[in-house]
């Protein structure tokens, strides 16, 4: 699934199984160079609601011309998306298995996001402004991270404002 044209939080995906994703290469708007992210959902620059899911099984690791990949389940940059009541577990990925937030704000509440590999449940970098990162009420537990100094639960990376 991918939310890439400002679509604002009346946008929900709910109810859904997302599996068997491998994430979709595009150009970072940043200027960092071609990622692979997002095996189950990619969101840029929009604000969708992602209510009542399952993103398991998902596997975002082919590094062939892409600078890295990421976001096993869920990739969101630039937007503020709502991510509530979603089940986010076995995806793989270099860094953000779980969840990838990428110059974004966000409201992540109720999810379980458990036993993703590669590189913590969620991963976190930069800011969108001073909109907040809303991280509340979240299982987050058993995912690994093979990262230099990875950790397992949060990552937060050059990014503030996180509550």
């Amino acid at each position: 699934m991918i939310f890439n044209s400002g679509e604002d939080s009346t946008a929900v995906l709910q109810g859904f199984t997302i599996t068997g994703g491998t994430g979709t290469i595009w150009n970072d708007i940043h200027g960092a160079g071609l990622y692979r992210e997002g095996g189950g959902i990619l969101i840029e620059l929009s604000s969708p609601t992602i209510k009542h899911n399952i993103l398991i099984n998902n596997i975002v690791t082919n590094t062939s011309g892409v600078v890295s990949t990421g976001g096993g389940g869920i990739r969101i940059g630039d937007g503020n998306p709502i991510i509530n009541n979603n089940l986010i577990i076995y995806n793989q990925a270099r860094y953000g298995a779980g969840i990838v937030l990428n110059f974004t704000a966000c409201r992540i509440n109720n999810n379980v996001i458990a036993s993703n590999s590669g590189g913590s449940g969620i991963w976190m970098y930069g800011n969108l402004g001073s909109t907040p990162k809303i991280i509340i009420n979240n299982t987050i537990t058993n995912n690994t991270s093979t990262l230099t100094n990875g950790t397992v639960g949060l990552s937060i990376w050059s990014a503030s404002n996180v509550i």
